[in-house]
């Protein structure tokens, strides 16, 4: 088949070309609109501050221990013990209907927690939940001194999925 035979078979078809990729767009654009759930995100910021010494004065070291600190308490987000403290918390048995995710720079001590769902004021529940079960954790586990809340999550007021 030369180009040209390829050219006018689809000329020949060019209601069809047209035609079924409009339907297809049309037909998902409707299943996304009526099938599909609404998913809200909500995001909180938490700020690692390491133990100090004895004499209460932050050093560069301990500076440096926080920003190290920041990697390990970002698992700590993503393990069992924050999750189902959070869940307890909440009155809730799992937290497998939210989706979890937390993102750190090496160089800050600075934490974003993101918290999706289904429900909006829910997922800020939740979001504020495992800030309050992460930093009574890595007390316990004596990994940091505290962690602040910088921005609470607020309930979200736009679907971001």
């Amino acid at each position: 088949m030369t180009l040209l035979e390829l050219f006018q078979l689809l000329k020949k078809h060019l209601k069809l070309v047209i035609t079924l990729p409009v339907v297809c767009a049309i037909a998902m654009g409707i299943v996304s609109f009526a099938a599909m759930d609404n998913t809200y995100t909500a995001t909180t910021s938490m700020y690692i501050l390491a133990k100090t010494d004895d004499s209460g004065q932050m050093s560069y070291n301990d500076l440096s221990a926080s920003q190290m600190l920041s990697n390990d308490i970002a698992t700590l987000l993503d393990s069992d013990s924050v999750k189902s403290g959070a869940a307890n918390e909440l009155g809730l048995a799992d937290l497998d209907d939210y989706k979890v995710s937390v993102s750190s720079e090496t160089t800050t001590r600075v934490i974003t927690l993101s918290v999706t769902g289904t429900d909006a004021k829910e997922t800020a529940k939740v979001a504020k939940a495992m800030a309050s079960s992460v930093s009574t954790v890595a007390q316990n586990v004596g990994a940091a001194q505290s962690i602040n809340v910088i921005d609470e999550a607020k309930t979200p007021e736009v679907p971001s999925g």
